[in-house]
C-alpha cells in the first residue's frame, strides 16, 4: 500500500511538471534535465512552485509567477530533501543552480513546512515580499535554499522560470482607496436621490409649484424648471453618472479586499448608502436637494455630455415631447378623497369643487323631482278659496298644471298670478293659463346637468323645466335651478318653505362626498341619511292625528304637527350582523328605571317589550307607540294646557317619565323620536295661534272661529298668515252681508204672500 500510493503521487508530481512545461516552452525541459544532473550531487532541490491559495491578484508574467508585495501568499515548493529545518529566502541577482548565495542581498528568511509522509517531497511556507525596485534593476526573485542551524551554504536554485518570482502592488495607497470609495459614495448618492427627486417632479407639478407654492418652493422650482424642461438629458447624465460611479467603486473596493468581502461589502455599500437611503430623503424632499445641487448636475452635464446628449435627442425624437401628469375629472376627484384630512380645504369647498367636476358626468334624471312627488293642479280646476289656500300652503312659485293626465302638462302657473284674483270669483284655472300663457320648457330626461345650467343661466328657459323621456311623448319629472345648485354644491338649500317640503327633498341621497359620522356617545342611534317613503310620513301624520292621545287637533293643529315631523326625529336601528342580548345597548329604545322625554312611533320593525317585575315579554310591529305619559306629566297636578300657559320656572320643575319597562329592538327598526321639548313647544305655539286668531275675529261667531284657528290655509309664515287672516275676515263679512240680505227678502216675500191671502 505504501508503495502504491508512493507511485501515485510522483505520477501527479510528474504530470504537473509536464503541464509547467508545456505552459513555459521547450527550453525549460533541457534545464530541468541538467539541473536534475545536479542535484544528484546535491542533499536538497526545489523543482517548481506554486501558490497554495487563490488569490485574486496572483498571475503568471512570460511563465514567471506574479504574485501582491507585502501580502501574506501561501507557498507550496516541490523538490527532494525536504525537512523541518529547510528554510528559504530570495534574491534579486542572477545566479548559477548550485552557487553559493549567501553574500547576495536577500529578503527575510522564510520556515518550511514539509509533509508529514516522507516520500512526499514537497513543503509549504508563509511568505511575504517586498516590493521590486525596478529603478536599481531589480526585476525578479531568485530562490535559495539550505537547512537550517547547519554549515551548509545557501544554495541558489539558478534560473528556472518555475522557481522565480515576481512582485507587483497597487498604484494606490491603501488611504487613497479609502477616500476615493467614500466620495464615489457620495456621488452615488447624490445621482441616485437626484434621479428620483427630479424626476418624480414633472413639468405640470412644478408649474403649480411655481405658481402656488411658498416664496422658498418658487425659488426651488424656478431653478428646478430649465433642468427639468430638458428630461431626457437629465435622465441620460444621472443613470450615466450613477453607474460609472458605482462601477469605479466596485473596483476600488475590490482592491482593498477579496472574493467574498469584496462581493458583500460592495453590495451592501452601493444599495444601503447609494440607493436606499438617498432615494428615501430625496423622494420627500426632492424639490429642495435638487435646487441645492442644481450647479452640480450642471456640471455633470457638462461632463458627459458627448454620450448623454445624442442619446436624449434620440428619445426626444423617438418619445415625443414629455407633457406632465394631465387629471381628467375621474382623477381630481380621487386627488381630493386620498388628500382629505392633508390639505387646507373645508369640507363644504371640496364637496363644491367635487359637485362642479361630476357635474357633466350627471344628467337631469339624476337629480329631477319625479312626477308623484311634484304638487300639479288640473287644468279644469277652479281657483276658489280651497284651491288658492292649496296654492298658498304649499308654498311653491311655479305650479305645473296638467290636462287629463299628470303627465301630459300643458302650462305653467305662476303664484304671481293670483294675486289680482278673488277666491270669490272661483276663476277657472284654464282662463289664467291661456290669459298668461306661460311658456312650458321641456328638455329630456338624457340631458347633462352642464348644459341645463347654462341654459338656466341665459334666461330663456326660466328656471324651472319639465323632463320627459327621451322619445319626448310624456314627462316624468321637474327640474329646477335650485336642483342644480344643490348638485353642485352637494347639499342641500332650504328656504322658508322648505319644511313642508322635507319629504318631497328627502327623496334624494346625502350627496356629501366628506360626510360627518357621529360618535357613539352623541347617538347610539343612526339618524344621519334616514329617509322614510312619502306614504310612510303621511300614514306616520293620519295615525297621530287620530289615534295617539296629544296629538290631535285640540292639542296641536295639523300645520303644526307636518312642521314637527318635518324635523329630523326618524332614526334607525340596524341589528345586522349583530347578536340580539341584554347587554347590547345599541339595540335599546327605553330601558327600566331610566328617566326619558321622548315620545317614539314605531314606523318599520318589530321591538320587545319586559313589563313589570315578572318581566312578561311582548312584542310589537310598526305603529305601536311608547312614551305618551312623558308629554303631559306635571308636578302640581294641574292641567297640561294650564301648565303650557304657566310660568317657565314651573316647567323646569315637570316630572321625568321613569318607564317601568324595557323595549328593544329585535329587528331591523324605524321609528319617530319626538322629545318633550319640540312637542311642548308646538303646543305652545299652536295655542298662540288660536288666541291670536280669537282676537282678529272676535265679533264673529264661534263656529267659524273653529273653523279659523283649524283651517288648512292657516301657514307658519307670520306674513302669509295675516293675508290669510285678512281674507278670511273678508270673505266672513261679506257671507255675513249675504246673509243679512236674504233674510230682508225673505221677510218680504212672507209679508206680501200674507197681504195676497187677506185679499
Amino acid at each position: 500500500m505504501y508503495f502504491k500510493c508512493h507511485y501515485l503521487h510522483t505520477f501527479v508530481e510528474f504530470i504537473s511538471l509536464l503541464l509547467v512545461m508545456e505552459t513555459l516552452g521547450p527550453g525549460t525541459a533541457e534545464h530541468l534535465n541538467s539541473e536534475a544532473t545536479i542535484e544528484k550531487y546535491l542533499p536538497i532541490s526545489i523543482l517548481g512552485l506554486r501558490v497554495e491559495e487563490g488569490y485574486k491578484d496572483v498571475a503568471y508574467n512570460d511563465g514567471i509567477l506574479q504574485i501582491p508585495a507585502d501580502t501574506i501568499v501561501r507557498l507550496r515548493l516541490f523538490g527532494h530533501g525536504l525537512t523541518n529545518h529547510t528554510i528559504i529566502r530570495f534574491v534579486s541577482e542572477l545566479g548559477e543552480f548550485g552557487s553559493n548565495c549567501g553574500d547576495l542581498t536577500s529578503t527575510r528568511t522564510f520556515q518550511l513546512e514539509p509533509e508529514v509522509e516522507p516520500f512526499l517531497d514537497s513543503a509549504v511556507s508563509e511568505i511575504i515580499l517586498p516590493p521590486l525596485d525596478y529603478l536599481i534593476g531589480q526585476k525578479v526573485y531568485y530562490l535559495c535554499i539550505r537547512e537550517n542551524n547547519t554549515d551548509v551554504p545557501w544554495i541558489h536554485q539558478g534560473i528556472n522560470k518555475l522557481l522565480m518570482l515576481q512582485t507587483h502592488t497597487s498604484l494606490l495607497p491603501l488611504w487613497s482607496l479609502i477616500l476615493g470609495i467614500v466620495i464615489l459614495l457620495l456621488f452615488a448618492a447624490v445621482f441616485s436621490g437626484l434621479n428620483l427627486g427630479l424626476m418624480a417632479l414633472d413639468q405640470t407639478e412644478l408649474k403649480i409649484i411655481a405658481a402656488t407654492g411658498t416664496t422658498k418652493e418658487k425659488r426651488y422650482a424656478k431653478l428646478i424648471q430649465p433642468l427639468r424642461n430638458r428630461g431626457n438629458y437629465l435622465l441620460c447624465t444621472l443613470l450615466l453618472g450613477n453607474v460609472m460611479v458605482n462601477s469605479t467603486l466596485t473596483i476600488l473596493l475590490d482592491e482593498i479586499s477579496t472574493g467574498v468581502i469584496a462581493i458583500v461589502g460592495a453590495t451592501l455599500s452601493i444599495v444601503i448608502l447609494g440607493e436606499i437611503v438617498p432615494q428615501a430623503i430625496c423622494s420627500r424632499h426632492g424639490l429642495a436637494i435638487g435646487a441645492r445641487t442644481v450647479w452640480l448636475t450642471k456640471f455633470f452635464m457638462l461632463i458627459t455630455f458627448p454620450i448623454a446628449y445624442p442619446i436624449s435627442v434620440v428619445l426626444d425624437k423617438a418619445l415625443g415631447e414629455e407633457i406632465g401628469n394631465v387629471y381628467n375629472r375621474a382623477r381630481l376627484i380621487e386627488l381630493l378623497k386620498i388628500t382629505h384630512g392633508y390639505n387646507d380645504l373645508e369640507n363644504y369647498e371640496e364637496n363644491i369643487i367635487a359637485g362642479a367636476l361630476e357635474l357633466k358626468n350627471k344628467m337631469v334624471v339624476d337629480v329631477m323631482t319625479k312626477l308623484e312627488s311634484i304638487f300639479m293642479l288640473p287644468i279644469e280646476a277652479v281657483l276658489d278659496f280651497n284651491t288658492i289656500s292649496d296654492i298658498m300652503t304649499m308654498g311653491y312659485s311655479r305650479i305645473p298644471v296638467f290636462d287629463k293626465f299628470p303627465n301630459n302638462i300643458v302650462s305653467i302657473l305662476y303664484t304671481k298670478d293670483l294675486a289680482f284674483v278673488d277666491p270669490d270669483d272661483r276663476m277657472p284655472l284654464k282662463a289664467i293659463c291661456e290669459f298668461r300663457n306661460n311658456p312650458v320648457m321641456f328638455v329630456s330626461e338624457t340631458t347633462k346637468l352642464d348644459v341645463m345650467f347654462r341654459n338656466f343661466k341665459k334666461g330663456h328657459m326660466g328656471h324651472m323645466s319639465i323632463v320627459q323621456t327621451k322619445n319626448g311623448i310624456e314627462a316624468i319629472g321637474l327640474v329646477t335651478l335650485e336642483d342644480i345648485i344643490e348638485e353642485l354644491i352637494q347639499a342641500d338649500i332650504k328656504d322658508e318653505m322648505d319644511i313642508s317640503r322635507a319629504v318631497t327633498k328627502s327623496r334624494r341621497k346625502s350627496r356629501s362626498l366628506f360626510s360627518v359620522v357621529f360618535s357613539p356617545e352623541a347617538s347610539r342611534w343612526k339618524r344621519d341619511g334616514v329617509v322614510i317613503s312619502s306614504q310612510l310620513a303621511q300614514a306616520a301624520f293620519q295615525f297621530l292625528c287620530t289615534s295617539v292621545p296629544g296629538f290631535g287637533d285640540e292639542n296641536i293643529s295639523k300645520i303644526k304637527l307636518q312642521t314637527l315631523l318635518n324635523q329630523e326625529l326618524f332614526f334607525e336601528i340596524k341589528t345586522k350582523n349583530r347578536t340580539i342580548d341584554n347587554s347590547d345597548l345599541n339595540t335599546i329604545i327605553y330601558e327600566k328605571g331610566i328617566p326619558a322625554d321622548f315620545f317614539v312611533l314605531i314606523l318599520e320593525g318589530r321591538v320587545r317589550s319586559e313589563v313589570g317585575k315578572e318581566k312578561l315579554i311582548f312584542e310589537s310591529g310598526p305603529f305601536s307607540f311608547y312614551g305618551v305619559q312623558c308629554l303631559a306629566e306635571y308636578d302640581d297636578g294641574t292641567s297640561d294646557t294650564q301648565q303650557l300657559d304657566g310660568d317657565p320656572e314651573i316647567e323646569k320643575s315637570c316630572k321625568k317619565f321613569v318607564p317601568d319597562y324595557t323595549v328593544r329592538a329585535i329587528s331591523d327598526v324605524t321609528f319617530l323620536r319626538i322629545p318633550r321639548s319640540i312637542y311642548i313647544e308646538a303646543r305652545k305655539t299652536t295655542a298662540g295661534d288660536c288666541n291670536s286668531s280669537t282676537d282678529l275675529i272676535h265679533t264673529t261667531d264661534l263656529t267659524m272661529n273653529h273653523t279659523i284657528s283649524n283651517s288648512p290655509l292657516y301657514h307658519p309664515h307670520p306674513k302669509i298668515g295675516a293675508l290669510m287672516d285678512r281674507i278670511i275676515l273678508r270673505s266672513s263679512s261679506i257671507q255675513s252681508e249675504i246673509d243679512f240680505d236674504n233674510n230682508n227678502r225673505n221677510n218680504d216675500i212672507t209679508k206680501n204672500l200674507q197681504d195676497v191671502n187677506r185679499v
